[in-house]
């Protein structure tokens, strides 16, 4: 059993090459396993391993703005009982307050 105080912090920098994935979530599907045991669902772990592939697909595709066009980092932590994945590029970016507020009914 973890203590709750535990804090785990997994940096990785991989090439910039979907070839990648799968490492990439058997590490996290491991981390995440090792964290709740068999508790969650097949459809969160479904749910989950479809937004991380994305993100680091998206990455992969977008995140080539300057020298370090081959490479991305993915920061997988867990802390107080939370996993989180991050994944990071070098690409150009967004303005997040120049996106439009989703419409639900549409």
């Amino acid at each position: 059993m973890h203590d709750v105080r535990d804090i785990l912090n997994l940096d990785i920098m991989v090439p910039s090459q979907t070839r990648y994935l799968r490492l990439i979530g058997n590490i996290a599907e491991q981390l995440a396993r090792d964290l709740d045991g068999e508790k969650r669902s097949r459809s969160a772990r479904v749910s989950s391993q479809f937004g991380r592939d994305r993100a680091v697909t998206n990455a992969i595709q977008y995140g080539c703005a300057n020298e370090r066009k081959d490479k991305i980092r993915i920061l997988l932590s867990i802390e107080n009982s939370d996993f989180c994945v991050r994944v990071y590029d070098y690409g150009q970016g967004f303005d997040f307050e120049a996106v439009p507020t989703p419409d639900i009914d549409d």
